[in-house]
């Protein structure tokens, strides 16, 4: 029985290592992403936690479709989703995924920028080191 014990222990130990914490996205993130249609850009990302634990970001961007967007983030396992949109309307959401030290993000974005009409639609990818 005692060795059972131990195993769930172990086995929900590792289970939890993978999990993203909020706590470990708070920071800030700066990086590089490729795009599709335009030449590669800079990208700062800022997570705070706010009230009742639940995360929010501003990411800085120097994109021909987007500037600056407010983000909320959802976190499910080690997979992480930031969605938002600039004042004027254009949206943006990264998906991807945190790496084991807690220090990466791997993402894939898709953005519109339809609203104000700079471009109707961009995607591509890249990494945010923490800082």
């Amino acid at each position: 029985m005692k060795r059972l014990s131990i195993l769930i222990t172990l086995f929900l130990a590792v289970l939890s290592s993978s999990e993203t914490t909020p706590a470990s996205l708070t920071g800030t993130w700066e990086g590089r992403f490729s795009s599709r249609n335009f030449a590669s850009f800079p990208v700062t990302l800022v997570v705070n936690q706010g009230v009742g634990g639940r995360l929010t970001g501003a990411v800085n961007l120097i994109s021909p479709c987007l500037r600056n967007a407010n983000l909320q983030i959802t976190i499910e396992g080690s997979n992480v989703v930031l969605a938002g949109q600039d004042p004027e309307g254009d949206t943006i959401t990264f998906e991807g995924s945190l790496d084991e030290q807690g220090t990466q993000l791997t993402m894939s974005y898709i953005l519109n920028g339809s609203a104000t009409g700079r471009c109707e639609t961009d995607d591509g990818s890249g990494t945010l080191d923490k800082r």
